[in-house]
Order: structure tokens, then sequence, then C-alpha cells
């Protein structure tokens, strides 16, 4: 606007800077998101902020523990066009985002008498520290008080205004952080990935705002001083917003957001995840992917991508399979390889000799893996007498397990022997991993009588 103009409009302007902390008669605002405490004559905005709504759409949304009071309502005259309804606050500290659609309520802020601003139209962020006012003109249009006149700040400008600098003291915007997006991330069975993502330094940064989106939705937020960040991921696709923040809490530049993906594998049952990386599979079966929509696949180091990524997969012929996605050409890959579960179990049943009802029968088994998952792998034993499952609790300790199988009894259709004892070891998915069998002979009268004879008890 021409000076001139501004001359009209100047007097009635600076006679708003007087007796503006009086109490309103004006009916209070609605708060519409957040809450406020009171405290003495201001107020305080809650842990969550707090918004208020004004006639036209307009809307001054205050940080949390933000302190400041409600000014009256008045028109002002902004132009050559009439007045324009306003709303002013008297700001002690914290900080205000200002919207004014065109034709909405004007936001008047005052920080001190002689520091203060308004927002005609657009998006201003004010903050207020120790008689201090940050005023960052994002878009429209927003003025400055000077002396007994106002000033307009220039859209896409950033002042710091105090009694001794009235003018302004210009602060710059802090670079954008500089990401690298990184590979994909794999996801086993319902487990989340994280990994760790860092950034260079930016100067004049004094911490770093972090945000994490999700089908246009923001899922997490967090504001650090270091400078990685490591996400937690389910399966799908994301966005990763890093901004610097100045002193002044406000954001640095832009960059384009960094995607992030995370597919998700459903193992089988009896399929393992390797201490190395690598999935162990038995013949036959089969992965399941998720969150690979749009993403390409090819198989082997060397080898070229093509086609879609399927949504199973397994070995080749009982050969391990190397596997590597992307997004498009050029983007970081995932790669995993898929391998043969090399678990085998040695099975014993003993004593070899035994005789029954005189010894007790152990079954016992140690379990073998080159990958070295024995120790956590979870097999299911079987183990028959006569054909009749019996139903065993096994000790487990390492890569071995035990339990002792009962003696039969001499009643009913039981048979006073020999009797035919079985232990097979199985995988989840029914392969057999290793068996024994043992023929068990009845003990002989001789050998009990002796046994009675020097007090020996059986276990019946």
């Amino acid at each position: 606007m021409a000076k001139q103009q501004l001359r009209v409009w100047a007097a009635l302007a600076a006679a708003m800077l007087i007796g503006v902390s009086a109490p309103s008669q004006a009916a209070q605002p609605n708060v519409v998101a957040g809450e406020v405490t009171r405290e003495g004559s201001q107020l305080r905005a809650g842990p969550a902020g707090a918004t208020y709504a004004f006639a036209g759409g307009t809307s001054v949304e205050f940080g949390a523990g933000a302190k400041f009071q409600l000014g009256p309502a008045m028109p002002l005259q902004l132009g050559p066009s009439g007045g324009v309804p306003s709303r002013t606050f008297l700001m002690r500290s914290g900080r205000a985002d200002v919207r004014v659609p065109s034709g909405g309520t004007a936001v008047r802020v005052q920080v001190q008498p002689g520091v203060a601003s308004i927002v005609h139209y657009g998006k201003s962020t004010i903050v207020a520290r120790a008689g201090r006012m940050l005023l960052d003109v994002d878009s429209g249009r927003a003025l400055f008080s000077h002396g007994k006149a106002w000033r307009e700040l220039a859209a896409g400008s950033r002042k710091v205004f105090s009694r001794e600098h009235p003018d302004g003291q210009q602060v710059d915007v802090l670079a954008a952080v500089q990401i690298e997006a990184p590979r994909p991330q794999l996801v086993v069975g319902r487990e989340r990935a994280g990994q760790r993502i860092t950034w260079a330094p930016v100067p004049g940064a004094s911490a770093y705002s972090v945000e994490l989106w999700r089908q246009g939705r923001r899922v997490h937020f967090q504001r650090t001083q270091g400078t990685e960040f490591t996400p937690v991921l389910s399966a799908g696709e994301y966005e990763l917003r890093v901004s610097a923040v100045d002193a002044w809490g406000l954001p640095g530049a832009s960059h384009p957001p960094v995607p992030l993906r995370a597919v998700g594998i459903a193992l089988p049952a009896g399929a393992s995840l390797r201490w190395d990386g690598r999935i162990a599979l038995f013949p036959a079966q089969k992965v399941r992917l998720t969150g690979i929509e749009g993403m390409q696949v090819t198989y082997g180091k060397e080898s070229r991508f093509f086609g879609e990524a399927p949504e199973k997969m397994g070995l080749s012929a009982g050969r391990p399979v190397y596997v590597r996605l992307r997004e498009k050409a050029g983007a970081p890959e995932l790669a995993f390889e898929l391998v043969p579960n090399q678990v085998s179990a040695d099975v014993r049943i003993g004593p070899s000799g035994a005789t029954w009802p005189e010894d007790r029968l152990v079954v016992a088994v140690k379990l073998t893996d080159p990958a070295g998952l024995s120790e956590k792998y979870r097999p299911l034993p079987i183990v028959t007498v006569d054909g009749r499952r019996l139903k065993l609790r096994f000790t487990r300790k390492g890569d071995r397990m035990w339990a002792y199988v009962p003696r039969p009894g001499f009643r009913g259709k039981d048979h006073g022997g020999p009797w035919v004892v079985r232990a097979e070891v199985r995988d989840p998915g029914g392969r057999t991993l290793g068996r024994d069998f043992l023929e068990v002979a009845p003990t002989s009268k001789a050998k009990s009588r002796k046994n009675a004879s020097l007090g020996k008890r059986s276990a019946f």
C-alpha cells in the first residue's frame, strides 16, 4: 500500500495500542480444539495447544503452554474498502499460527506497547518471547507497528521486532535437511522394522522436527536434537519429513518427502529366520509377501529386473533363491535369500536292552542345524507304544529334548509284551527329521523275583 493510503488509517491504528489489556465486553470466543486454563488474568494453552475460531473462517492456533489474554473486538481501517472486523490478543509468550481467509476476521496480536502485528488475510506465525515478537509471513498481508504507524511485512519474510528494533531484525530460514531414501525394509511375521536413518547437521538448527506419514495421515511426530531417526514400520508405504528448527521454534526450508517402504513376509510353519538374515524353508514351502504393490522383482545377484513381484515364492527345486525387489530403476533394493532348511534330529530310545516293568525308558532327541538355529527350533515329537500315541511332556534344554515313557499296565487289553516303542520327530510342516524304535521285552520272572527280594519297587 502506498504511504499516503497508510496515513488515512494510521491514527486509528495507533489508538488501538492504548488500553488493549482492558477487559473485553465482547462475547468470549469458543475453543474449538485443545484447551485453555486460567492463571489469574491470563490464559495458558494446554498440552495439545488451543485453537480459537472467528467469523469468516479465521483461526488462531496457540502452541502448548502459550500465555495470552483476550483483547477487545473492534473494526480496523485496513484500507480504502472500509472497516474490517478484528479480534485482539495480548500475548506474553509462546507461538500462535494465524489463518485469515479473504474477508475473514482480522487478528491483532500485541506483545507489549509498540510491539504488535496485524494479520489482515493469509497465513502468518507469531512468536512472543521476553517482550520480543517474531513475525513470519507465509502468505497474504500482515503488518507490524512502527511508532505511531503500521508497515507491511512482505510475504515470505521473517523478522524479530522489539522496542529497541522497531524495524525488525531479519531471521534467515534454515536450509533444508538432506536425506537419502533408504532401501526398503523387511518385516518378518508380526515384527516391525526399525532401520536407522541419519542426516547431516544443519547450521543454526536447535532441533529437528520429524514426521512420519502414511496414506495422507501423520502417524508419528517427534522433536529431537539428534540427527538420526529409527522408524517403526509395519508392512506398507510411508513418507518421512524432517525439518530443521531454529531458536524460535520455526521450521527451515522443506525438502521433498522421503519415501519409506516396509515389505512384510509371512513364514509358513517350520520356516525360520536365520541369524545371518536368510530364510530357511522346507521343500514345497512358500513365503507370503505383503506391501509389494508396484515393486519389480528379479532372482540372482546379477540378473535384470522383470515384471511385478509375486505374492508367494519359495525354493527352486530345493535349491537356494536370491530375491531382489525395487520400486523403480535406480531405486534402493531390498534383497533376501531363501535357503533349504537343514534341521535334522538324532532320535534315541533307551536303554537298548530295556525290559518292562524293570527299566525306565527315555526318548532323547538332539537337533542339528548347520545354520545354528537348532536351539530356537520347535519340532513335533510323536511317541507310540504298539501304535497307540502317548501324550508326553518333553523337557527342553538348548538343542536337546527328552521325555520318559510310562510303563504300560497289565490290565484290560494290555498284554504282557513284548512292546514296540516308536519315536518320530517332525517339523511343523509334517516332514520327518528323525526316528527310532525299540522292542521292549517283558522282565523275566526270575529277574522280577530277584528285584523283589532286594526290595526294588516298580513304578506301577
